[in-house]
């Protein structure tokens, strides 16, 4: 064990899995601003991907890229410096994300998982200009890239990504 702590089982609380879904989504969009307003960068901030795991891990994985990183596709998992990449605490989510998984599973639906990390992602693409150094058409987006990257277009626009901002992503190389 490494000491982390870990919820098993969470009693289940009066809210519904919506409920549920805003509440996390605004905790996990506020932790990634706050974790990335912790972060220097030498450059603004022009993308940042909430990476997660379908079924398994919906605390992301923050993997934000700068103006001046290379980045030949919007799957930065495989070209960013994983020193760059921030962990979330999973801890700062509990007990609602166990209840929030739990429900899920008992469902077997997991886009309500999806969804709730395309609104935290929302959510920083709208705040981060007024809280960081981010670029012109700055945009955040929530992708699980082993089973989502063939809709990254799709999923940029879910995630607030405005014609300019992906006008700028395909004339820079990270779109096609």
């Amino acid at each position: 064990m490494n000491g982390a702590k870990v919820t098993v089982f969470a009693a289940r609380s009066k809210s519904g899995l919506k409920e549920l879904a805003a509440g996390l989504s605004e905790k996990i969009a506020s932790r990634t601003l706050e974790a990335l307003s912790n972060a220097n960068y030498s450059a603004p901030v022009q993308v940042v991907e909430l990476s997660f795991r379908s079924v398994s891990n919906y605390v992301p994985i923050i993997i934000p890229a700068t103006e001046q990183d290379t980045v030949s596709n919007m799957c930065f998992a495989l070209t960013i410096d994983q020193k760059s990449w921030i962990e979330l605490n999973g801890e700062d989510f509990e007990p609602e994300m166990e209840e929030f998984l739990e429900r899920m599973s008992t469902a077997e639906n997991w886009d309500p998982g999806s969804r709730m990390l395309r609104k935290a992602a929302l959510m920083v693409t709208k705040l981060a200009p007024g809280t960081l150094h981010v670029a012109d058409g700055f945009v955040a987006y929530a992708i699980d890239a082993e089973f989502e990257l063939h809709e990254e277009l799709a999923i940029l626009k879910q995630c607030g990504a405005t014609p300019a901002s992906l006008k700028k992503l395909r004339k820079m190389g990270w779109l096609k």
